[in-house]
């Protein structure tokens, strides 16, 4: 046990229909903790996009989105707490978010948008970490570098600098379009 979290223990109990047996099983954890961390992995995207103000402006219908996996979650949840069908409307909208995130630049107001429907589902699930990371002035410095250092292929220099920012208590992910950072 001491391997979950919290958060995935939590997940796991509310995978299951409230009338269904629960039945200890590693296996049905593990699948928990991969199915809670794809949707923590969508929020942090969202969250870094905020943190470095990498926005661009395609509209990816965030409202549309937000509306139909919102209204399949409440749904399901009417029909007899069917948590199945509506953790299913949760990752189908992950699913979308991750791949108009693989392709277009979103804007900041569908990122904020996008980031209150998680909201939404986790005053019910509570389950994420919702909390958008927050750079100080040294480590945005220390991340432009990196980038630079990156352009200028001076990878032994961006190696380094991330080592720093790691230390810092940061994660960095590239990207095609730069960089997504996220608490460690």
């Amino acid at each position: 046990m001491e391997d979950y979290s919290p958060q995935v223990l939590r997940f796991f109990l509310t995978m299951t229909h409230y009338r269904a047996d629960h039945e200890y099983d590693i296996e049905a954890l593990e699948y928990a903790k991969k199915s809670l961390s794809n949707i923590q992995n969508t929020v942090d995207r969202l969250n870094s996009l905020l943190a470095v103000k990498n926005f661009g402006t395609d509209d990816v219908q965030a409202k549309e989105l937000s509306t139909k996996c919102l209204d399949g979650f409440s749904a399901a949840l009417s029909e007899d707490l069917d948590i199945s069908a509506a953790l299913a409307s949760v990752y189908e909208f992950c699913t979308e978010i991750n791949a108009k995130l693989d392709t277009f630049k979103i804007q900041e107001s569908e990122c904020l948008e996008l980031l209150g429907a998680f909201a939404k589902i986790d005053s019910v699930l509570a389950v994420l970490k919702l909390d958008a990371v927050a750079l100080n002035p040294e480590v945005s410095e220390m991340l432009g570098r990196r980038l630079k250092a990156r352009e200028n292929r001076d990878f032994k220099q961006a190696d380094a600098l991330r080592r720093k920012i790691e230390k810092l208590g940061f994660t960095v992910l590239d990207t095609k379009d730069g960089y997504d950072v996220r608490y460690i």
